[in-house]
């Protein structure tokens, strides 16, 4: 409420003295307002935190502990919206109309010129738009700049067997732009790609593998027929001697 009311007043104060104020905002000034509104960066930062059955974050625990999964100790992804470069001859706002976002931010609200906004949780994508405005009493104009960052989803399809080995964006573990993807489909899809990939190595040692069964295969055959011939032959000797005896 302290921001908005200053933001008010401060802007009843230009609507008043709009004709000294266009006097005062010589070129300079603007050119080091607007480039203080060009170096305004937003990032999105990822930080893994261990997370107790209690919800809260717990940052020292133990593997073991962690490892006991009775225990309700879990590994959590936190993602938050870095905001740098923030002086004090501009002002920002931040917004997410869906769920009733507004912030007014100024230099003394950043750290070293850095803010930092934690997102809820990672259940849905969002969409946060940064406005940028001039600090200075002389040079207040309309909005000189936007941003709009998206927060991330964790996608749950990630850690299935789909994305084994698998860096498909549909696979990233946190996504920015809805993904709508038949499981089925991709599985047929990567069992083509995986055959269509055998290597020549591959399919050569396999015409090395039928040629060697084939030579066995002909190895075992001769030495049945020459087995059976000589078997023949004793048979026919046999009956000749018994025909000799009588």
């Amino acid at each position: 409420m302290k921001k908005i009311i200053s933001i008010i007043l401060i802007n009843l104060l230009f609507l008043i003295n709009i004709n000294n104020v266009k006097a005062a905002c010589d070129a300079k000034t603007q050119l080091e307002i607007n480039t203080a509104a060009s170096n305004v960066t937003a990032d999105l930062y990822y930080d893994e935190k261990i997370v107790g059955p209690d919800g809260k974050v717990h940052p020292e625990i133990p593997d073991e502990v962690l490892e006991d999964l009775e225990q309700g100790y879990a590994k959590s992804v936190f993602v938050s919206i870095n905001i740098e470069n923030i002086t004090d001859n501009i002002y920002l706002t931040f917004e997410n109309v869906d769920e009733n976002v507004n912030d007014i931010i100024y230099a003394y609200d950043a750290i070293d010129g850095k803010y930092q906004f934690n997102v809820p949780d990672t259940t849905k994508i969002r969409t946060y738009k940064i406005k940028i405005y001039s600090n200075n009493v002389n040079c207040f104009a309309d909005e000189i700049r936007s941003i709009d960052i998206k927060a991330p989803m964790y996608n749950f399809l990630s850690g299935t067997k789909i994305c084994e080995n698998n860096n498909a964006y549909y696979c990233s573990a946190f996504i920015t732009t809805p993904i709508d993807v038949d499981a089925r489909e991709i599985l047929e899809k990567q069992y083509n790609e995986e055959e269509d990939e055998e290597t020549p190595d591959e399919n050569e040692a396999k015409d090395n593998n039928i040629l060697l069964y084939i030579v066995i295969g002909s190895i075992v055959i001769f030495i049945v027929i020459i087995y059976i011939i000589r078997k023949i032959k004793a048979k026919k000797r046999d009956i000749n001697i018994m025909r000799q005896s009588l």
